[in-house]
């Protein structure tokens, strides 16, 4: 699918509104207990981001990017600012022989874990260590896949962590972005009434 690499503007995601979301079928029998289905491994990360429009100019420059990456079709990078930062993240345990490492973040609670793939990382905040000491070179990386790539194995047991910002990509989920206009305000500034403009991660993006 059509990725552009450009980042969704900070100044709106960071005011936006969401978070993970999973699929869970309930089912409820005579008895009132529940069988749950967990129908996917991993959440879909959504969000609202009319929340961060606050002038016209904000709204313009979403309607900006919304045109240019055309609805839904062209998916792009997105910050979510309560998660976007890695701090020496285990990755994986070198076995002597494997050279290309994914990025992961583990999200850890009560003795179950979480592990999520991250793709899109940040050019000049990227830092692999092997057990806590940086790795200064024959190593590198690929900020659209998230991958690591050693020139020669890592010595077998050696644990490989990252630090490093990331984004997810994501994309619109609606080709058609309503407003209605409510007031003029000063300086003929137009006043805008906007309900919802989703944004939902694009997996394998």
């Amino acid at each position: 699918m059509p990725f552009a690499d450009v980042l969704f503007p900070l100044n709106i995601s960071y005011g936006s509104q969401g978070g993970p979301d999973f699929f869970t079928t309930v089912q409820a029998n005579k008895g009132k207990f529940e069988q749950r289905s967990r129908n996917i491994y991993a959440p879909t990360w959504k969000w609202n981001v009319v929340y961060g429009i606050k002038t016209a100019l904000d709204y313009l420059e979403i309607y900006n990017f919304f045109l240019v990456r055309a609805g839904k079709w062209q998916s792009f990078r997105y910050q979510d600012r309560h998660d976007h930062v890695l701090v020496h993240e285990p990755i994986a345990i070198a076995d002597g022989a494997q050279t290309v490492f994914q990025t992961t973040k583990t999200y850890r609670s009560g003795g179950g874990a979480l592990v999520r793939t991250l793709t899109k990382l940040v050019s000049g905040t990227t830092h692999i260590y092997a057990n806590d000491v940086a790795v200064p070179s024959g190593v590198a990386v690929n900020l659209l896949t998230g991958e690591w790539t050693f020139d020669d194995p890592p010595t077998k047991g050696v644990l490989l962590s990252v630090s490093a910002t990331f984004h997810t990509a994501a994309r619109f989920d609606i080709d058609y972005l309503p407003s209605v206009y409510e007031a003029v305000g000063a300086e003929d500034e137009l006043i805008l009434r906007i309900e919802n403009i989703p944004i939902v991660e694009a997996p394998g993006e």
